[in-house]
């Protein structure tokens, strides 16, 4: 059984519990919480946040232990209560429907223990922090590690985004306040040396489960590993404040394989009201299109065609049996 239901307070049975799959967390959001319940099982509870300008719902259901079939009943669900929603996605979620695509998602559970981050990279690792660190205190002075709270980083997300648009050879358009508000931002690290900001990390913390935005450094300092260093002092103080776990997102980046991370296997999925929606919603090109409407009339006429045709055989009998009748 499917519902919508008003009750926040089953906002926080969301699972996992953090911000993308908490839309009531985020700021300018239309959103509702669903409730599946499917017998004595268990029950789900998921949020769906609503664009009514893209007639899309977006499913909060990252890293969510969710069965195909649910997610299908689900989406059902959606598209019956909701006229105007042409289209729903899912990201990052365990199951898939519709128009799909793999992709990974890491995550590190925290030990707990404030003093067992360091057990989690081998001694190696631990020593070429330590070396690291050290040649770059001897080159540029006395390293220290900031944390605040977004509301107070206006400098270190224009520096960021200024790394970003250095990095990427773009502009985003877009100023530290709106990226860290649309990006749902709590908190900025950043490792300074002398008053220059050498690197920074943007965490969202709003809920047991921490998702690290985003990380950048100086290009300047890049041999110095300042990225990693001052990732390493980030992961002991979220284990400090007795975070459960960290999301990382995906790709290939060598630091996200640290910490005793797990990689999952994830999928990205797209439903269509109907099939003239999803030919819409690519843009294809006219003549396509007109393909596409020549083929669907070609197909409805040969159903019709055979099932007149299969209507006859199976109605000779008795026509033929009528007509019998009627003469005698």
């Amino acid at each position: 059984m499917i519902s919508f239901i008003e009750d926040s307070l089953s906002c926080q049975k969301v699972n996992p519990n953090f911000i993308h799959n908490r839309f009531d967390l985020q700021e300018n959001c239309v959103w509702k919480l669903i409730k599946y319940k499917k017998g004595l099982r268990r029950d789900y509870y998921i949020q769906v946040k609503y664009s009514f300008e893209e007639q899309t719902a977006y499913l909060g259901i990252y890293l969510t232990q969710l069965s195909n079939y649910v997610l299908k009943q689900i989406v059902r669900f959606i598209f019956r209560k909701n006229p105007e929603i042409m289209y729903v996605k899912s990201t990052n979620s365990f199951a898939r429907g519709g128009e799909w695509y793999a992709t990974n998602y890491f995550t590190i559970k925290m030990p707990g223990d404030s003093n067992s981050m360091d057990d989690l990279i081998s001694s190696k690792s631990r020593y070429n922090l330590r070396r690291e660190k050290r040649i770059l205190e001897e080159n540029f002075g006395n390293v220290d590690i900031y944390e605040k709270s977004v509301d107070e980083s206006t400098k270190e997300v224009e520096t960021y985004i200024a790394w970003k648009n250095n990095q990427y050879d773009q502009d985003w358009h877009m100023s530290g306040e709106d990226y860290a508000t649309s990006h749902c931002v709590t908190h900025v690290y950043s490792l300074n040396s002398n008053g220059k900001i050498l690197s920074l990390i943007l965490s969202c913390e709003q809920t047991p489960i921490v998702f690290c935005e985003n990380m950048a450094y100086d290009e300047i300092y890049g041999k110095y590993s300042v990225g990693q260093i001052l990732y390493h002092e980030y992961l002991k103080r979220l284990n400090e404040k007795c975070v459960e776990e960290v999301y990382l997102m995906g790709g290939d980046y060598s630091y996200k394989k640290r910490y005793g991370s797990v990689e999952n296997i994830v999928y990205n999925s797209l439903f269509y009201r109907k099939i003239s929606d999803r030919i819409q919603h690519y843009n294809m090109p006219k003549t396509l299109q007109r393909k596409y409407r020549h083929y669907k009339v070609r197909c409805v006429h040969w159903i019709k065609y055979i099932a007149q045709k299969v209507s006859k055989v199976f109605l000779a009998p008795l026509i033929f049996l009528r007509k019998k009748t009627k003469k005698k």
